[in-house]
């Protein structure tokens, strides 16, 4: 039996491109037309040019002259539509022959390319967080991360109170204000005992310097790229930037400097941030 047209909205994780794949094959190429909602991420994905093997570098080509159009509902008017919580912005697809929507160029961010360009470049100033998360260390002056981070909206219709890296506290050798750190963490059947050792964290020289570079994570540039960044629930942080002195705060007026961000631009970082808090 042949079909003239579909409309879906296919499994998501690994399976929406492959399905959607075989649906051109199966009706777009044999005339017809369909319209599918399914995640955008593979496209949104800024590093998408940096990584290899990403959805996008398997499947863009492919769907290049099929997707006529695609509009982009974004996460949490997602999370309000269909009361559940999304992590990602879906998009509604529509599929034809000789398509003029060029994905090369879609959802093509500037601003983030800049920023990545400075990042990737290597510098005596600046490396990344993955760079100097340290696992399953307890001694010294550190910053406990997480390498799962909570997305902020559940229970909250959709939205974003706060936006930055989850659970991230000074610990001193393996004490919060003279406590075991295991106590400032939620328990489940999972948790971390008492004397155990942090699973992520980075080492610091002082407490100034830890402290300082817990503030800078709460930055609106922070939270922007760390917005930009996420893909899932694990955090970005080989795309997150630590600067190697803290011995002075890391304010946002200290980033926007270092990145090279015009009042343009700040204000483009400001309002994505803002939107996303909404």
């Amino acid at each position: 039996m042949k079909f003239k047209s579909f409309i879906m909205n296919p499994p998501y994780g690994n399976l929406h491109l492959p399905i959607l794949k075989q649906m051109i094959e199966t009706v777009v190429d044999n005339g017809g037309h369909g319209v599918s909602l399914q995640p955008v991420r593979w496209l949104q994905d800024p590093l998408k040019e940096y990584k290899q093997g990403t959805d996008y570098k398997r499947f863009g080509q492919v769907f290049n002259s099929y997707i006529d159009d695609i509009v982009i509902i974004p996460s949490t008017e997602c999370g309000k539509l269909f009361g559940a919580i999304f992590t990602m912005d879906l998009g509604i697809y529509r599929a034809k022959q000789n398509a003029a929507l060029q994905l090369d160029s879609f959802a093509k961010d500037e601003l983030l390319e800049k920023i990545l360009k400075i990042l990737t470049t290597q510098s005596q100033f600046h490396t990344t967080i993955s760079k100097k998360i340290e696992k399953e260390k307890r001694f010294g002056i550190r910053v406990k991360v997480n390498e799962i981070q909570d997305n902020g909206r559940a229970g909250n219709g959709g939205r974003k109170s706060y936006i930055g890296l989850y659970q991230t506290f000074l610990v001193i050798n393996g004490l919060i204000n003279g406590k075991d750190w295991t106590d400032s963490i939620q328990k489940n059947q999972h948790s971390r005992q008492e004397g155990d050792m942090l699973p992520y964290s980075i080492e610091f020289a002082n407490e100034l310097s830890a402290k300082n570079f817990i503030e800078s994570t709460k930055t609106i540039f922070f939270q922007y790229l760390l917005l930009k960044m996420h893909q899932d629930i694990h955090m970005p942080s080989q795309w997150l930037p630590f600067m190697n002195d803290y011995s002075e705060p890391w304010t946002d007026e200290r980033f926007y400097a270092y990145f090279d961000i015009t009042p343009d631009e700040q204000k483009i970082i400001e309002k994505t941030v803002k939107d996303a808090k909404k």
